[in-house]
C-alpha cells in the first residue's frame, strides 16, 4: 500500500497504521487508530506541525502519560483553513477566569491541550472551536505551530 496525494485523510491514516503494524509486529496489539469524534462545539484538525517544547521534555521525564503531548500546534480544518491552536483551556468557573484573567485559570495546565488533554503530536486531533485561530492564507499551517511560542515571548 502506498500513500497517494489523491487519497482522503482517513485512508492515509489507515495506510500509515497498516505500515506501522507490519514493521512492528511485536507491537501489533499496542498500536491502534482512534476514532476522532467530538461535541458540536469542537472541530477536527489535521495536524501539519507540532513543536517540541521544553515542557514536553520535562513531561516525558515523568514516564508514560495518559495523553498525547504537543501544545504548539498548526494544521488545517476539514475545509482547508490553515489554523493555529491556542492550547489553554480555561475552566471559566474559578475566580481568575470570572475576573477575565483566563491565562491564570486555577485549573491551568491540568486541562490544557498537550498536558491535561490530548495534544498535537498526532495526525489529527479534536479541539474546542474557541481554541482555533484561523491564519491568513499566506501563512503556511506548519508555521501555525510557532504562534504559541511567539505569543509567550510577546506576553512575557
Amino acid at each position: 500500500m502506498n500513500i497517494s496525494s489523491e487519497m482522503n485523510f482517513e485512508d492515509m491514516l489507515r495506510v500509515k497504521l497498516e505500515v506501522l503494524k507490519r514493521e512492528h509486529r511485536d507491537l501489533d496489539e499496542a498500536i491502534s487508530a482512534l476514532e476522532l469524534s467530538g461535541r458540536p462545539d469542537q472541530l477536527t484538525l489535521r495536524v501539519t506541525a507540532a513543536g517540541i517544547c521544553g515542557s514536553d521534555l520535562h513531561l516525558i521525564g515523568f514516564g508514560s502519560l495518559p495523553v498525547t503531548l504537543g501544545h504548539e500546534i498548526g494544521g488545517r480544518l476539514a475545509d482547508g483553513t490553515p489554523v493555529a491552536i491556542w492550547p489553554a483551556r480555561p475552566c471559566g468557573e474559578c475566580d481568575r477566569c470570572l475576573a477575565g484573567a483566563t491565562t491564570q485559570c486555577r485549573r491551568g495546565a491540568a486541562i490544557d491541550y498537550g498536558i491535561g488533554a490530548d495534544g498535537g503530536m498526532a495526525d489529527a486531533m479534536v479541539v474546542d472551536a474557541r481554541n482555533v485561530i484561523p491564519l491568513p492564507e499566506r501563512v503556511r499551517p506548519e508555521d501555525g505551530a510557532l504562534v504559541e511560542p511567539i505569543a509567550c515571548c510577546v506576553h512575557a
